[in-house]
């Protein structure tokens, strides 16, 4: 929210309101869609970009432990939920956390953009989407976009965690992330072979 002058998310979204012209893109980071439709009233798509579930989910525990055995012990006592899960269990603890709690941490890509897993996803991305691909295509979804708005684009950076604890992922642990995140697989998947 720095980039709109405001923490709070509701100011953002009057500043954008006020100030946005069609066609601008708004840079928006990890924010859900249907939150940007509902606190910004006119027609507006997204520029999305998505990572496999299997290597988001490796990705997020190596993050989130790394950054919660980075603190002092009396900092640790204020982590958020998944930092303290991933700071204090395997790998396969934080997945069983998450799948017991996949109502909450469930289908993150999916509710992001607003797809309940019923809507047709052609139909979808012809309404809310600019543009979209794969994070792990990352060169390929900067030149299709450089492309269609004829501007050169590349990613600045790749935001890889230096101190990784888990590098692979088991056969059992793929099989959890699935029953986890079944939208995202879905949606990830028909991004592929469709975007």
């Amino acid at each position: 929210m720095k980039h709109y002058g405001s923490p709070s998310l509701p100011n953002a979204f009057m500043r954008i309101s006020a100030e946005a012209k069609d066609g601008d893109l708004i840079d928006g980071g990890h924010i859900d869609f249907p939150s940007v439709r509902a606190g910004i009233p006119r027609k507006l798509k997204m520029l999305t970009i998505l990572r496999d579930p299997v290597e988001r989910s490796r990705s997020e525990y190596n993050y989130a432990r790394l950054t919660y055995l980075e603190r002092n012990v009396i900092r640790r006592r204020t982590a958020a939920t998944m930092q303290k899960i991933a700071g204090t269990h395997s790998f396969d603890g934080f997945l069983d956390f998450m799948h017991d709690h996949r109502a909450v941490y469930g289908n993150i890509a999916s509710n992001y953009i607003g797809w309940d897993g019923v809507e047709d996803l052609a139909s979808l991305f012809a309404r809310d989407v600019f543009f979209a691909g794969q994070l792990e295509h990352r060169d390929r979804f900067a030149r299709a976009l450089s492309d269609k708005i004829g501007r050169q684009l590349a990613f600045p950076k790749t935001n890889d965690t230096l101190h990784k604890h888990v590098l692979g992922v088991s056969a059992a642990q793929r099989s959890k992330i699935e029953q986890i995140y079944p939208r995202d697989f879905t949606l990830y998947e028909w991004v592929g072979r469709n975007v």
